[in-house]
């Protein structure tokens, strides 16, 4: 190393190295200078032949510093050729159709004439490199002179992304200078042809030393902007690093944001080349590849399903069967919407597992068929109406460049695996089981009960279970359940994209899940509310935006805003009418008491239940509950000769309203919502003597606590998740920032959730008369919240 300075004046930034016809030696091989080609930032590019055949010549010097500096030390330029000509040692070893080929690399002798041309007289040598000469264009250059189909044109930008992947997966190294100049299409065969490795770098760390100091050469264009100025990245490319940090900082998170410029320096040409959701799509691509925090999180292997996707076999949507016509399936399942469901090898697997088959006898509205007479369908037929609908919206969300960036077939594949199993741990009266709070049901996982053969018999029967369906769509049970049941805010970082979207899909303020229920309940139940969702508004204002911190979630164009509000409208009347229908509410709360004194000591297993019951429908499952009742107890219990006589049915005796805003009622509620098991049996004992001393009826002996039931909604007051409308600003917002009327329902609904009601057995309404509740409103609430407060009873009755 020598410490004198070279000047580097404007003569080695205009000349050229070597003239026309100089003979140039390389490993003992002479080369003759036909022609220059062109000057990166790393050297100088010339056609030269031997023995009649053409080569490129690429001369390393770094051009690059004397457009920073007008001085510079002979020693700065000569610690990077032991670095290049390492460099150039492993180029030999790429062998791919897209990137040229390596000759010879090695160095050359510079005259004293040349050395003059740089201006750098310490600087005897120059790292070079012959690799085959490619005739043709830069690709920017070839796609503005041709009109070419948008098959040609995905053809070759998956070609580019195929090299990459080459270069990254399997030799571990970079280009870290793709522009067009160094991208030729080839004339003989229209391939892209990679060229121009002068600053490549290798990162195979069982060929290059991890720990040796490096630097990051090229031009700062080809670098990310939008990072801060005490970003690593920046410190590297200024001062240097070691090869393991500059690994860390780039790989390959750079050659894909400078794949990422070229695609935005093509996208003029190639809008007159794609259709208009093609053209969105590269947009969406180029928004991702030049986001430094986004594409610093990818990987190459991710990039080329991305390009695929451009051509035109994925204009059909992904290509899957599961999204094929129905007029082209081979056989259909026909709803009773009137729409055909294509049945495809993956439905016919998931609806033929015995687990699935459960919902076949279990009630989509559990015992709402005692009200409505048609409302005895179940929860499979919801479910499929769930998948057919997912099959709609994904055609939709294809023509959405976030959804296509983010899916391919396997990812949609899915999503429609978890709309088809997003029921699959339903049993008879799961939702009553869940308000019952007990003990037994946290700590057993009902999903993986039902999901892994075992129980339900895939196992025995050597069929394929939930899980094993699952897992050979590459979905784990552990994701399967995170993503169904799980939070937005909790989707895994692994697979957070698709997770949030697939979420958002299943489990929002305005899901498939809810689309599906809502039409059908209004269908079979005769309460027409439903009818007024305009399913096919909502499926084609559907798109994929980002939410909070960036997350990814299921939106609808503010054009459907009608739309989603009747949807929300919808399921807050259908839940005021028919779900806590008082009827229906009494009919939960015989259950509920039952299940209590069955199963909350945890004397019994709810485990036994389970595997009882899920061949079992809801009326079923009611004869076993007071056969067990019998069994344990010795008396029947509440639930006994319902199914057969609707005389059994409870009565209400006290409803709280606290939309009526009054304050005993609202102070009632936060009582009795805090109460254990045993304070909810004492204040019904209290209650029941309450009434039988205001009826004015002394003999009453016969009657016992089972005679009294309370019934506390303990639902999430979350109005069934967030809703988000796309606005033209191209943000997503929550639907009620722009709905004062969701706004208003909101808190309608957190007062309906509210309604807390007592029901009395059949024998002591009789013995209160019709006319009791109505009569002494008053008399019970106030007795209700002195009872809560743990007033004298004695002092009330009188």
């Amino acid at each position: 190393m020598h410490n004198s300075i070279v000047q580097l004046n404007s003569t080695v930034q205009e000349g050229q190295i070597f003239n026309q016809g100089d003979s140039v030696r390389l490993n003992n091989i002479s080369y003759k200078v036909i022609e220059y080609i062109n000057r990166g930032g790393s050297g100088e590019v010339y056609k030269v032949t031997h023995n009649e055949q053409s080569y490129a010549l690429k001369i390393f010097f770094p051009f690059y510093q004397a457009k920073l500096f007008t001085t510079i030390a002979d020693e700065a330029v000569n610690e990077t050729i032991p670095f290049q000509l390492r460099e150039f040692e492993i180029l030999s070893s790429l062998h791919h159709k897209n990137i040229v080929a390596v000759r010879e690399k090695g160095e050359i002798d510079l005259t004293q004439k040349q050395k003059k041309k740089i201006q750098a007289s310490a600087i005897s040598k120059l790292p070079a490199l012959v690799t085959d000469f490619v005739e043709g264009l830069p690709i920017n250059e070839y796609f503005a002179q041709n009109k070419l189909g948008d098959e040609d044109c995905a053809n070759i930008l998956v070609s580019i992304a195929e090299a990459l992947q080459y270069m990254h997966n399997v030799r571990k190294r970079m280009h870290l200078d793709i522009k067009a100049a160094n991208l030729l299409i080839r004339s003989s065969d229209s391939q892209p042809i990679l060229v121009d490795f002068g600053l490549s770098k290798n990162f195979d760390f069982e060929e290059v030393d991890k720990n040796e100091m490096t630097r990051l050469l090229g031009d700062w264009d080809l670098f990310p902007k939008s990072i801060s100025t005490n970003h690593r990245l920046k410190h590297i490319k200024e001062v240097g690093g070691t090869r393991e940090e500059l690994f860390q900082a780039i790989f390959p998170g750079l050659d894909l944001y400078q794949f990422g410029k070229l695609l935005a320096e093509l996208a003029p040409t190639l809008k007159k080349t794609f259709r208009i959701r093609e053209n969105n799509y590269v947009g969406e691509l180029i928004h991702t590849l030049t986001d430094w925090k986004l594409v610093s999180k990818l990987s190459t292997t991710s990039l080329l399903p991305r390009i695929e996707r451009l051509r035109p076999n994925h204009f059909t949507t992904f290509g899957i069967q599961e999204l094929i016509s129905p007029s082209a399936a081979e056989k259909t399942i026909m709803l009773p919407t009137g729409i055909a469901v294509p049945v495809t090898e993956n439905l016919k697997r998931g609806i033929e597992c015995r687990s699935f088959r459960r919902l076949n006898y279990v009630n989509q509205l559990c015992l709402l068929p005692y009200i409505y007479p048609g409302a005895d369908y179940k929860r499979s037929v919801h479910v499929l109406y769930a998948y057919e609908l997912g099959r709609q919206l994904v055609e939709q969300l294809y023509s959405c460049p976030t959804f296509r960036l983010h899916f391919d077939g396997r990812s949609t594949e899915q999503l429609l695996a978890c709309i088809l199993f997003h029921d699959i741990n339903h049993f008879p009266f799961l939702h009553i089981f869940q308000e019952s709070g007990i003990q037994q049901l946290k700590g057993l996982d009902v999903l993986e009960l039902f999901c892994d053969g075992q129980a339900t018999g895939e196992m025995a029967a050597k069929s394929a279970s939930v899980n094993m369906i699952l897992d050979d769509l590459g979905l784990d049970s552990k994701r399967f359940e995170q993503i169904v049941f799980g939070k937005h805010y909790e989707q895994c970082a692994e697979h957070d994209a698709v997770d949030q979207i697939i979420n958002s899909i299943v489990n929002s303020g305005v899901d498939i899940d809810k689309l599906s229920y809502l039409k059908l309940d209004s269908l079979f139940t005769g309460v027409a509310y439903g009818n007024g969702i305009d399913v096919v508004a909502l499926l084609k204002a559907a798109s994929i935006e980002r939410i909070n911190q960036g997350r990814l979630h299921l939106a609808f164009d503010e054009r459907a805003l009608q739309a989603v509000e009747s949807v929300i409208f919808t399921r807050y009347w259908l839940f005021r009418s028919v779900y806590w229908h008082h009827t229906n509410r009494a009919l939960m709360a015989m259950v509920l008491s039952v299940v209590k004194d069955l199963y909350s000591d945890g004397r019994r297993s709810f485990h036994e239940y389970l595997t009882d019951t899920m061949w079992r429908s809801d009326y079923e499952a009611i004869r076993y509950l007071d056969q067990k009742y019998m069994t344990h107890f010795g008396k029947p219990s509440v639930l006994s000769g319902l199914i057969e006589d609707r005389n059994h049915l409870y009565q209400r005796l006290y409803t709280i309203h606290p939309s009526a805003g009054e304050e005993r009622d609202f102070e009632i509620y936060e009582k009795c919502r805090n109460l254990s098991d045993s304070g909810e049996k004492e204040v019904r004992e209290k209650l029941l003597h309450l009434i039988l001393c205001i009826a004015n009826i002394k003999e009453h002996e016969s009657f016992g606590v089972d005679d009294i039931l309370l019934d506390v909604p303990r639902r999430e007051n979350d109005f069934g998740g967030k809703a988000y409308i796309r606005v033209d600003r191209g943000e997503a917002v929550e639907v009620e920032y722009l709905s004062e009327t969701i706004r208003h329902l909101q808190e309608g609904y957190e007062l309906l959730s509210k309604r807390v009601r007592f029901f009395v057995s059949p024998r002591v309404g009789k013995a209160l008369g019709p006319s009791f509740r109505i009569e002494h409103r008053n008399d019970i609430g106030d007795g209700i919240l002195q009872i809560l407060k743990g007033t004298d009873l004695n002092t009330q009755v009188k």
